[in-house]
């Protein structure tokens, strides 16, 4: 060990991050916009310890809570530790299913064709750089941009 460092038993944190962890989901226990059941529990052993000073009281509390879950932790480590037996893993995925498959794929395949339409499109018109400005207001700009024959009837407009 490196001089001037204090041995912990432990050293990877695990048990500081399970404290902390059993906390922070006892206060989500029942928690609502009105009633918390830890907040009710502080403020009850603060309230029960009138004589002291209300940061020694909250201090007890976290201290008494702390060493339930300690105990809590290690009675369950006691536990898991002679608890050994092989088992079979199964894993059961809840999925949803939205109509059926045909006409899923179905679906699937007019996007893909409309997504390929939008591509040769793209590509025919240059990326729409060469197409007549259009105003649907007007009446000629109308006609010219969707004219099909192309330069032709565009000119004679």
């Amino acid at each position: 060990m490196p001089r001037g460092e204090k041995a912990t038993f432990d050293s990877d944190g695990g048990l500081r991050y399970t404290v902390t962890t059993q906390v922070n989901v006892l206060g989500m226990i029942a928690t609502s916009s009105y009633v918390s059941v830890i907040g009710d529990a502080l403020m009850a052993n603060i309230d029960a310890s009138s004589g002291q000073d209300k940061n020694i009281a909250l201090a007890n509390s976290f201290t008494a809570i702390i060493d339930e879950i300690l105990g809590f932790v290690a009675g369950s480590q006691l536990i898991l530790a002679r608890d050994q037996a092989s088992v079979d893993a199964t894993l059961t995925v809840e999925a949803l299913e939205l109509g059926a498959q045909r006409y899923i794929y179905g679906c699937f395949t007019m996007c893909l064709v409309l997504l390929l339409a939008l591509i040769v499109e793209a590509a025919r018109t240059k990326m729409w750089r060469s197409l007549p400005a259009l105003d649907f207001l007007d009446f000629k700009t109308r006609i010219m941009a969707s004219a099909v024959s192309g330069p032709e009837l565009q000119a004679s407009v």
